[in-house]
């Protein structure tokens, strides 16, 4: 609770600020480069009072909250906990693609290959619009330049930086098998190198979610 109405408090001096270091409780560094403020953490906040959480949303204005990061970094995750905290809705983008293409975002990328999934996927993001919500991107939709032009219109975009070896496990444990790019031969540790320069392109929020690291 105490830390709530700490960031609560900090919010005006994170919208005169252009860059802020943000350390919550030691858990994660928050590092702003947008005139905005967004709560935070990689666990469950208490129960907050309404007044707390109306102000939080007052300041998001008609923004969305846009999550990008890797595959299984948890965009979903993070997308659910912010909706129950905030109220707002929450959109998961692969739920948008399956209901669209009528079938498994793996069926697809396995029917159509790398180059027309992002383009496809790319087109669907781009036609997609709302205001106030929590929306989970993919890992791959920061490789279609055109459709997070169109995110970041009206979107706080928050970078899931998890640690690559973290990463590694999880998609060892979760075996997820609709990644782009991923096939025989190429390592995932290569897949995700190349793709943080995306990550760092788009966001406006960047979390480190390395636990006790006040880098």
């Amino acid at each position: 609770m105490a830390m709530m109405s700490r960031l609560i408090s900090a919010g005006a001096h994170l919208l005169k600020h252009r860059l802020f270091h943000w350390n919550v409780c030691g858990q994660s560094l928050i590092s702003v480069n947008w005139n905005c403020v967004l709560c935070l953490r990689t666990y469950p906040f208490p129960k907050c009072p309404m007044s707390m959480l109306s102000t939080v949303c007052s300041l998001l204005d008609e923004k969305n909250i846009v999550l990008v990061g890797a595959p299984c970094a948890g965009m979903t995750t993070v997308g659910i906990f912010l909706g129950q905290m905030t109220g707002l809705p929450v959109i998961d983008i692969n739920d948008l693609l399956k209901r669209t293409w009528h079938m498994s975002v793996t069926q697809k990328l396995q029917q159509i290959g790398d180059e027309l999934f992002l383009q496809e996927e790319g087109e669907i993001l781009q036609g997609f619009s709302t205001t106030r919500s929590i929306i989970a991107l993919t890992g791959s939709n920061p490789l279609h330049p055109q459709s997070m032009y169109h995110m970041k219109k009206n979107g706080i975009v928050v970078y899931l930086d998890v640690p690559l070896v973290e990463l590694l496990e999880r998609h060892e444990g979760m075996k997820v098998d609709h990644i782009v790019g991923l096939r025989p031969g190429v390592p995932m540790q290569e897949i995700l190198q190349s793709r943080q320069q995306f990550y760092h392109k788009w966001y406006d929020i960047r979390v480190l979610c390395q636990y006790g690291d006040t880098a």
